[in-house]
């Protein structure tokens, strides 16, 4: 386990960084009344219920994106830069999404954000940064990854990004509406 860490330390810097910057952006915005306005709509607002496959086509879309975009820019010195700010984005916008509902909502915005997007975040960052290390490892580093391999890797977090689309498509709906009854009838979000 020491090993995945120490191997991946810049990659973990990384994601502290971006997740700093998603917080203290937050911050920063907090007396945007529109923008916090917004956020609070996702829980406040009348849900409609949206059927399960838009639900997954705009998950798959929302993770298949920077998938392909890290893929992409591994494979070339030159276009890292396009890998970077799209693992950095995905990042940050968790970060600042988590930090928002924070600020409204105080220790319940952390507990409905963990219920709400918990498992997926943490697993779509996962893969994400594996796909950005393996591609890195391969093109950059030059180690002992054959190009096979990485396309094997690829199409398995593929894999695992439609996995999550699916999860979200079939649960999160439930869970959103669950927390909105829990949480907010039970007077926790007032």
């Amino acid at each position: 386990m020491s090993e995945f860490i120490n191997s991946r330390k810049y990659f973990l810097l990384f994601i502290l960084i971006s997740s700093f910057c998603g917080t203290l952006y937050a911050i920063v915005v907090k007396d945007n009344s529109s923008l916090l306005y917004t956020v609070n709509s996702f829980f406040e607002g009348n849900f409609q219920i949206i059927p399960g496959l838009e639900i997954f086509r705009q998950a798959i879309i929302t993770y298949l994106i920077p998938a392909i975009l890290i893929f992409i820019g591994t494979m070339n010195k030159n276009l890292l830069p396009i890998a970077v700010v799209s693992l950095f984005y995905m990042i940050f916008s968790y970060s600042f999404t988590f930090t928002c509902l924070v600020i409204l909502y105080g220790i319940q915005g952390i507990l409905a954000t963990l219920m709400i997007s918990g498992f997926s975040s943490v697993a779509i960052i996962g893969v994400l940064v594996e796909i950005f290390y393996k591609g890195i490892s391969y093109s950059i580093l030059k180690t002992d990854i054959i190009f096979k391999h990485f396309i094997d890797f690829y199409l398995k977090a593929l894999l695992v990004i439609f996995g999550i689309s699916l999860y979200d498509a079939i649960f999160i709906q439930h869970v959103r509406i669950l927390v909105k009854n829990v949480l907010f009838s039970s007077g926790l979000f007032y």
